[in-house]
């Protein structure tokens, strides 16, 4: 009966070693558009196969989940950081999971007479990696254990009146300076500082973390529980529009 229980109790750590093994793995090598995910069924090891294709259907649009959330999607036009076009659509996606909860904070907030503005979501990873080159402090390093807006669960977003105003707050989106720290104070208006900290409680409260150096950017702590996807904007949507025809 020891020797059952002690064979068993291997099998699972061996199982457990090997499936981190294959997660290190996948991290340290470079992208590619085939994805493997391991499960255990019935005792075994079951590997499978997955493309960016059919992890975009992981995406969705968040004017689809809650139109009341406003869109200004700077990328899509020459008002930032790098003042040209980045994106070729102004579309905004989500991991369908981060949607909702974005949808939860936007009717909290309602009713206090605020509301959400989101400059940025889903990036894909060419424009990771050019923003990079150019503000390495404003843009993660391209690499797959670090980047977030490419698995579609990071948000850079600001809060609004019920005029669709944004509240004051420290910096505009994308400053490059200190006063864009989660916490500095010098300088910045008291009422800044408290329209920070309530964007701030609402987004950890709704399972965000909040990004020390920008207070506009979020990420969903199940980051790390996606891929990168590299897809354009156009091949996102696209495999999106055929997939809604079938259902």
């Amino acid at each position: 009966m020891k020797i059952r229980l002690w064979g068993q109790t291997m099998r699972k750590l061996f199982l457990s070693i090997l499936s981190l093994i294959v997660a290190t793995s996948y991290f340290n090598t470079a992208l590619s558009t085939e994805r493997l995910f391991f499960k255990l069924q019935n005792k075994q090891l079951i590997v499978e196969k997955t493309t960016e294709n059919q992890e975009v259907l992981d995406l969705v649009d968040i004017e689809t989940i809650n139109p009341n959330i406003i869109l200004d999607i700077r990328y899509a036009t020459t008002n930032n950081i790098l003042e040209k076009v980045l994106y070729r659509s102004a579309k905004c996606y989500f991991r369908k999971h981060v949607a909702y909860e974005l949808d939860k904070i936007q009717k909290k907030l309602e009713p206090m007479g605020l509301g959400l503005k989101i400059f940025d979501g889903y990036r894909p990873w060419q424009i990771q990696v050019d923003g990079y080159k150019k503000f390495p402090n404003l843009f993660a390093k391209p690499t797959t254990e670090r980047a977030k807006h490419p698995r579609g669960t990071a948000v850079d977003l600001t809060l609004v009146d019920t005029l669709g105003n944004e509240v004051l707050m420290p910096t505009d989106f994308d400053d490059t300076t200190i006063k864009a720290s989660r916490a500095h104070k010098a300088g910045i208006p008291k009422e800044a500082i408290e329209n920070r900290e309530v964007l701030s409680q609402i987004m950890v409260k709704y399972g965000f973390i909040p990004l020390a150096s920008e207070w506009w950017h979020f990420d969903h702590y199940t980051w790390k529980a996606y891929h990168v996807i590299t897809l354009e904007f156009e091949e996102i949507e696209k495999t999106l529009n055929k997939e809604s025809k079938y259902e």
